[in-house]
């Protein structure tokens, strides 16, 4: 057994008792390939500095398109139509009191070239992942390695985040942290809010959310005020109980009027789908954004459109690029992500019109956005059979109430999927 291979079994051993116990699984399944490694990546700190610049920049470009939206949002119910949102959400988004902020936690994936050129690959301002291990593994290896990590600043900031949240009730509410109870990454995820949340907290299973007509209750039929839940809103439409009623669009009718309050908010899942860049660069294009909001998009984002289901189209863009990706509206963890050329784009229209895959026919009929390939950078990392394995970077930075505060380090094949392995970001002068 290698140096490398004993100390890395080590740091799981380790990791797993911190609570990190998928190092090597993903949601209770066995991965195919490990996820956890003690792989260090070194990041300059103008680097850092720069994906800090960047993250803060798109945060404040998504807030200040939210808010021009959510003002103007009867005008845009056939834009939100047409970008494939579904009708109960657009109901909610039509009756909401606009948010403060757009989303309270957000995750930017960004593809960073080997010249230090940040681009915008796609926001997960909903639910994003790769928090808790991030935090846990950051702590220890500070300790264990005597490195400065990228992601110190994410529990205080959480601190604060809660503070903000709960500074203008008269009570400080019991928090009821949600997800469902068998995947221990989303447990481990939410329940990490018990260490900076000023009061009670309770964990309900997401089966055991009661949805009336007055509110949404736990078990207990205590009425739930404030809630941290790991499930994406565009699904509620879709959650159907056993008597055929639609439970999920009382509870987004419950979040619009205000009766539960969601962390996130409902306006996170607006900019979530990847067709808002569209409405952006509708926005951008009419000069209806500052001038700073229109250089950051300039600036960060690569070309997009929203596809509208034909090869004509995907022929055209490939007259002027050799690839394209295409990706579902509401995808999640690479699920149905394309990168198309001119020798599979048949394979890829394939794949979307004729999968027989349950779960990947979700993503495939969705609304699809064609977006500008961007060339990412790549890490040689050594894994746990000692293999090495050569594998594309993305860089997700963190912004908790829109400020950058740390780092989610990734490798994979091409796109990153729910198979990708993780990487430990530290910071070199």
């Amino acid at each position: 057994m290698t140096n490398q291979k004993r100390q890395t079994i080590q740091d799981i051993k380790t990791l797993k008792s911190l609570g990190f116990t998928y190092a090597l699984e993903r949601k209770g399944f066995l991965r195919q390939q490990q996820y956890y490694t003690n792989h260090q990546y070194l990041i300059s700190s103008s680097l850092n500095a720069k994906i800090k610049t960047a993250t803060n920049a798109c945060m404040k470009l998504f807030q200040e398109s939210y808010e021009y939206v959510s003002k103007n949002i009867s005008s845009f119910e056939q834009n939100l139509i047409d970008l494939g949102y579904n009708t109960e959400l657009i109901k909610a988004f039509i009756n909401a009191t606009p948010d403060e902020i757009v989303s309270n936690l957000s995750r930017i994936d960004f593809i960073i070239d080997d010249n230090d050129s940040i681009k915008f690959c796609e926001i997960n301002s909903a639910t994003p992942q790769g928090i808790f291990e991030n935090v846990i593994c950051s702590e220890y290896f500070q300790k264990r390695y005597n490195t400065q990590t990228a992601n110190t600043t994410i529990m205080p900031k959480f601190k604060s985040m809660w503070a903000n949240i709960v500074k203008n009730k008269s009570e400080i509410p019991t928090l009821y942290v949600s997800a469902e109870a068998s995947y221990n990454e989303d447990v481990q995820t939410v329940m990490l809010h018990q260490h900076n949340y000023p009061g009670g907290i309770k964990f309900i299973d997401l089966k055991d959310i009661q949805v009336h007509d007055d509110g949404v209750y736990d078990l207990d039929y205590n009425k739930i005020e404030l809630m941290f839940m790991l499930y994406p809103i565009e699904f509620l439409p879709y959650d159907i109980d056993s008597d055929g009623f639609n439970t999920g669009a009382l509870f987004l009718e419950h979040i619009a009027k205000g009766n539960i309050q969601m962390i996130n908010p409902l306006s996170a899942t607006l900019i979530q789908s990847k067709n808002f860049v569209t409405i952006i660069d509708k926005l951008v294009a009419e000069k209806k954004l500052s001038q700073k909001s229109c250089d950051t998009y300039h600036t960060y984002f690569p070309k997009s459109a929203n596809w509208n289901g034909t090869k004509q189209q995907i022929e055209k863009w490939l007259e002027h690029d050799e690839k394209v990706v295409l990706k579902p509206v509401f995808g999640r963890t690479g699920k149905a992500v394309q990168i198309v050329t001119k020798e599979n784009i048949k394979n890829a229209l394939g794949i979307i019109d004729s999968t027989s895959d349950e779960t990947l026919s979700w993503y495939t009929n969705q609304p699809h956005i064609l977006q500008e390939y961007v060339q990412d950078r790549s890490e040689e990392v050594i894994l746990l059979d000692g293999k090495k394995h050569n594998v594309n970077l993305i860089f997700g930075a963190y912004a908790i109430d829109l400020d950058y505060a740390g780092l989610y380090l990734r490798g994979d094949d091409g796109c990153t999927t729910d198979q990708c392995i993780l990487l430990h970001p530290v910071i070199t002068d």
